[in-house]
Parts: C-alpha cells; structure tokens; sequence
C-alpha cells in the first residue's frame, strides 16, 4: 500500500496510546514526520487503517479537545469508518481478557481468537465468551450465541464458528467422534507396521488452510514417527503363529492339484525328436528354488568442497549481520534513556567501524593528519562533526564531553535534511561551531536530525544535554520542537 498521513493531533494521541494490534504498531513504530506534527507511514495491509479508524472513532465518542476531533474527522473522511466487526489475534486468554477492557480498537462483537488454547470467541458487551469447547479465562455462555440479545450478535457468532472450523477447534456443545484406534494400539501401513501413540492430533493443512483433528501419531518399528490420519492405516496381524498358519493353508490351497515347480510340458528324455535342457530352454510356470537375494545399493553424496564453504560463510555473514543489528539496537536503547552503553556492545560496534574503514587488500588510503585528538580522513569523513569543522576547539571539547556516545560519520556533503540513501546508515551526535564558545549538538537517526518531540528517537536529544551538563557545559532550556542542544563550553 502506498504512504499514508496521518493528521497532527491525531499522531500525538497515537503516540501516547498503547497500541496493542502487532501489525498497526509496526507501522507506526516505522513511521517518520512529514510536515508539522503529522506521521507518515506505511500501512501492510487494510487492517492498519480500521484499527486507526477506530481510535479515531473513539476520540469523536470521548469528546476529547477539538485539534483532535477535528484530526479524527479528517481522517475519517479520508480513509473511512472502522469495519463494524474485526478479527483480533492473542498468545492467551488471559491477555485477550485484558486487552478487551482496555483497547479503543476492540468493540462489541468482535471475534477473538487464541490459537495456542483452541479458543475462539466474541466480545458480548464487555464480557468476552467462547463459543469453543474450551475457553480458558474467557467466560462461557448460558444459551446459543446466535440467540444472544435476540439475534444480535448472529452475524459474530457466525463468524467466530467459521474461524474455530477452519482452525479444528471443537465447538462448545458438539460431541467429539470417538478415536478409531486406542493409544497403545498396533497398527500396518503397507509392509511396515507400528504402535498408536497418541490419537485426535491436530494436523494444519497448507494448501486447504484449515486443521483436522482427528489425526493419529504412530512409532513405526523401525524407528520413524508419523502423524497421519487413521484411514490410511489397518488394524496389524500380530499373532506370527496364527500368519504363518494362514500362509501355510493357503499355500497348500493354493498347490494342491496343480503342476507347480512342474516344467510345463515335460517329456522324459529320449522320448522327443530334440532333448531340451529345462533351465535353459524351457522354464517352469514357478520355480521352487530360493531366488539369489540382490545386492543392496548403497548411494553415499560427499558434498563439493567449495558449495559447503559458500554455505558456511553466508552462515557466518548472517550472523555478524543479525550480532551487528542488535548492538546497534541496544545502544540505540541505552542513549535514548540516558544510560551508557555496555563497554563490551561499544567495543563490537567500534571494532566494525574500525574494519569498515580499513582499505581492502591491495587498496591504500592516503595517510591521516591527527588535529589535537580529532581524527580526519583525506576522504573527506569526520566523526562527530563536519570535517571543515573538525578542528574547532569548541567542536574538540565538546566530542570529549561526549565520548561515551555514538558518533556520527560525516562527510562535507552530508545534507541532514535529506540524505541520500548511502547515507540514511549514519546515526550519532553531530557538533556545530556556533561563534563564541557556543555549539550546537544534533541527534542523527537514519542520516536525518530528528526533533526532542520524535518518538522514541527525541529522547537522544534530552540524554545529550544531561551528559553534556554532567561535564560541566552550560546547556540552553530547550522546546518540545528543538532540533539540538546549544551548549556553551566551559571556562575553566
């Protein structure tokens, strides 16, 4: 779906809500401000736009301030009302029961479902009741949910009993078919026979969608285990003797009167124009003797060399990659809270930096001038500030106050407004000489500074002013829109 703007008072609301539907936080989690106080995001699918909907709903019924009723109704108008019955998704009972008392986004008449306890059900007021057999910490109906209310909730019912079929959760009320086969039971498939283990598994179909239940699980004697259903299988003969009785009366049966092991037309020797040699030239309708068993085929794979060193390395690589992205994620964590980050998570993240600025083999970078501690490259990089800037003594202070900090990797042609898309990896603090012993410090979040009143992000801006307070820097009263900290270097 393409980008869509949510209206200023309305992202405010949002943003102080708990947002509880999994996919509508996402996008919210991955929206950035367009202009003024409005969130742009990118909604996955619908369900993000009913969910805002109802929020939006919920404002124009609560009578909240007029920037937000206004915010609601023009978001209303542009992406319409909620759907009057939604589907929501839990991990438990317990937590859809919570989630019904304290959620804008679930109404009356809403289905719930919790795939982990076999629970599905509807939202009757402000009771959630199952309609399924079991029903957790959800309550339980007296009558038919159909007849609830005089038929009220008859289209949420349907709907919740639809879901519970597709999924193979017994509703409340239906009688469960007996298993066909007891645990313990032996039973044959072909030529392998096996021990019923477990009986009325749960089997979810891909290419139907739906979950049978009536499914059996089977220890097959020669060590395999299976889940299949009880019509592919048979009751197993067990009794040897009583097999071998049976073989031999039918073998007899089968013998009797009849020319078997007999070579098919046989003449005694000497009593035909031409003798024959029978096993070389004629053949017997069946043959007594013991065939030679066949050799068994034994087909061993060595892997290519070179194919298992391709797959070990992507392994490795997606590993550093998946390491890399968490450091950079619980640093992120630490700073907006103003806590230090781990020296061991720094020391991974400086040591990445380090490599990712190291010259391949046989490329060399030209040499490297140290200006009072600050480290400048030819190529025109700098951390923590521009590189013209680079050897300000304001600038150099100020990076020693903040240390413990990220800082950002800048070039001279770094626009933070509106970075291109090599640069949107940078994030850190950026120092700007402001005359006199003034400076003025920014936060960068994917290449771009971000304001004190951006979610979660804004909070940097806030953890900058108090280090830099800490090392006795005199720091400017900032807004709820300000875009850095002016700080003014100590005297002493």
């Amino acid at each position: 779906m393409s980008a869509v703007t949510i209206p200023g008072a309305l992202a405010d609301y949002l943003t102080d809500q708990f947002i509880g539907d999994d996919e509508t936080a996402a996008a919210l989690d991955a929206a950035r401000r367009g202009r003024g106080r409005t969130l742009v995001i990118e909604p996955t699918s619908p369900r993000v736009l009913h969910v805002i909907s109802r929020y939006a709903e919920a404002i124009l019924d609560t009578k909240r301030n007029r920037a937000q009723r206004d915010a609601a109704r023009l978001w209303i108008k542009r992406a319409g009302n909620s759907p009057a019955r939604m589907t929501h998704h839990f991990t438990s009972t317990e937590t859809a029961y919570n989630h019904t008392q304290t959620r804008y986004d679930i109404r009356d008449g809403d289905v719930l479902v919790v795939f982990s306890e076999q629970v599905v059900g509807i939202l009757v007021s402000a009771y959630p009741a199952a309609i399924t057999k079991e029903n957790g910490h959800l309550h339980t109906l007296t009558a038919p949910a159909r007849e609830i209310e005089d038929g009220a909730y008859a289209a949420s019912a349907e709907a919740a009993e639809q879901a519970a079929r597709s999924y193979g959760f017994p509703l409340a009320g239906e009688e469960t078919e007996p298993a066909p086969y007891a645990e313990g039971a032996r039973v044959q498939q072909g030529n392998r026979t096996g021990t019923v283990t477990a009986v009325n598994v749960p089997v979810f179909h891909l290419n139907t969608q739906t979950t049978t239940r009536d499914n059996v699980t089977i220890k097959w004697d020669h060590g395999t285990e299976s889940t299949i259903h009880p019509s592919h299988v048979e009751p197993a003969v067990e009794d040897v003797e009583a097999r071998q009785a049976v073989a031999e009366v039918t073998e007899a049966e089968a013998t009797a009167g009849t020319w078997r092991g007999e070579w098919i037309g046989e003449q005694p020797a000497g009593t035909t124009l031409f003798d024959v040699e029978p096993a070389a030239e004629q053949g017997a309708l069946f043959v007594e003797d013991e065939q030679p068993a066949r050799e068994a085929v034994t087909v061993r794979m060595t892997p290519e060399p070179a194919g298992l060193a391709r797959i070990r390395a992507k392994a490795a690589a997606d590993r550093e990659a998946y390491r890399a992205k968490m450091d950079e994620r619980q640093a992120a964590d630490h700073i907006a809270h103003g806590a230090p980050v781990p020296p061991a998570v720094q020391a991974r993240i400086d040591a990445r930096r380090a490599a990712e600025a190291t010259p391949e083999q046989g490329e060399e970078l030209p040499a490297r001038r140290v200006i009072e501690g600050v480290i400048v490259g030819h190529a025109g990089t700098a951390e923590g500030s521009m590189p013209a800037d680079a050897g300000h003594p304001n600038v150099i202070a100020a990076r020693a106050a903040l240390a413990s900090l990220a800082a950002a990797r800048m070039t001279d042609h770094h626009d933070v407004s509106d970075p291109t898309d090599a640069e949107q990896d940078v994030r850190g603090y950026l120092v700007e000489p402001r005359g006199g012993a003034r400076v003025a410090v920014y936060w960068l979040e994917g290449g771009r500074i971000i304001r004190r009143d951006t979610p979660i992000d804004g909070a940097a801006l806030d953890c900058l002013a108090h280090t830099l307070t800490r090392r006795g820097w005199t720091v400017e009263k900032m807004l709820k829109s300000s875009q850095c900290v002016f700080a003014h270097r100590p005297t002493n």
